[in-house]
């Protein structure tokens, strides 16, 4: 398997952290860092670029300038390999979402 070092902000990923402000393996991320957006149609769109290979806390994370959204952590974002299908956090609520995400992430093989 092959996973990148991809820095991320906190407010860019506000969306999907947990209570605790943990961001949970297994959530699909784009290549900057972001929360993936995946739009409904025939067919679906999505900006997934890999998917995140280990728990990473964002509580108490550091700010260059004490804004608490500019914390940024360093997340090991897994790009390429094979997964557990039901591991990962897909888009099932979107129409065809799962399916766009599945083909955008094409160097992941999912069992």
């Amino acid at each position: 398997f092959i996973t990148l070092p991809i820095k991320v902000k906190k407010s860019d990923v506000a969306t999907v952290l947990d209570l605790n402000e943990i961001l949970k393996a297994g959530t699909l991320l784009t290549a900057d860092g972001k929360a993936v957006t995946t739009v409904t149609g025939t067919p679906a769109t999505t900006d997934a670029y890999g998917v995140v290979y280990e728990d990473v806390s964002f509580k108490d994370s550091q700010s260059p300038d004490a804004t608490a959204g500019n914390a940024t952590e360093v997340v090991s974002l897994f790009v390429h390999g094979v997964l557990y299908e039901s591991e990962v956090k897909f888009s099932d609520s979107i129409v065809n979402g799962k399916s766009a995400e599945k083909a955008a992430l094409s160097q992941i093989l999912f069992v």
